[in-house]
């Protein structure tokens, strides 16, 4: 509903991804809003939807 609830929610997939050791990788698939979807982390322009900077730190974070 709010951004910060959709980075905590984003934050918490994540963490959990890379807390599993056998996980070597995952891809976030939808980037950019298409045609008729709109849940991408970018408008259909490719304008951020969200604060790069907050988006860099979840997906730039280091396996625990």
């Amino acid at each position: 509903k709010t951004e910060d609830e959709f980075f905590s929610i984003l934050k918490a997939e994540v963490d959990q991804i890379l807390g599993v050791k056998r996980i070597c990788g995952y891809c976030y698939t939808q980037l950019t809003d298409v045609e008729q979807e709109q849940n991408g982390l970018y408008n259909f322009d490719r304008t951020p939807k969200f604060d790069v900077k907050r988006l860099r730190a979840i997906f730039g974070a280091a396996r625990k």
